[in-house]
């Protein structure tokens, strides 16, 4: 009995580093780097709007962001905004932003950002990921050519692309690369090995 309550034990302390978060959306890896939406800035900006499923809701875990030419800190923007109503226009509330890593140069990258707060994105809700720069900024966001359609436990609506700060969206044919991923507690399982209670060791 001993010997399979240390079993138990072991298996529960290794259950965290097996946890797996799952794609809330994403497109990576790339099949290439043939395309991009070029110099983003405070005026150009991109968008993709997605909806999350029926009896399905989750927490946000980190984003990534394939990218080039990202060289100076604090160009690099990016949020989760409500739906608008309209599907060709983001909403205007921000509901989470992220850290963004340091640059990395001019070289293409996979830069992984993490959420500034909690969130849980809500079933049967349409969402807007917008990304953008600064004032003077230059970075690319690059994306596969032909492009790769997002996929995952929500669904993908549109892309969507401004050049004047947001007056006016166009549609983009353009899917940029990246991956949305849900948060999972590392504990879990340990947590539900604690709650349990095992046959006491004689």
């Amino acid at each position: 009995m001993k010997s399979v309550l240390c079993s138990l034990l072991f298996l529960a302390y290794l259950a965290p580093a097996s946890v797996h978060a799952e794609t809330i959306l994403g497109n990576l890896p790339p099949a290439n780097d043939d395309t991009q939406f070029a110099q983003h800035s405070n005026l150009r900006k991109k968008a993709k709007s997605f909806t999350m499923p029926a009896g399905e809701s989750t927490n946000i875990g980190n984003l990534t962001l394939r990218l080039r030419n990202y060289t100076t800190a604090g160009e690099v923007v990016a949020e989760l905004r409500n739906d608008s109503g309209d599907p060709q226009i983001p909403g205007d509330t921000i509901l989470l932003s992220f850290e963004v890593p340091p640059p990395g140069g001019e070289d293409i990258q996979d830069y992984i950002l993490t959420p500034s707060d909690s969130y849980t994105l809500q079933a049967e809700t349409t969402y807007w990921l917008i990304v953008y720069g600064i004032d003077g900024g230059s970075f690319d966001w690059m994306a596969s050519d032909p492009g790769i359609t997002p996929t995952g436990i929500a669904s993908f609506l549109n892309a969507h692309f401004t050049t004047n700060g947001g007056s006016i969206w166009s549609s983009s044919s353009i899917i940029n690369s990246f991956e949305l991923k849900e948060w999972v507690n590392p504990n879990i399982f340990h947590d539900r090995f604690e709650e349990t209670d095992p046959d006491p060791v004689e």
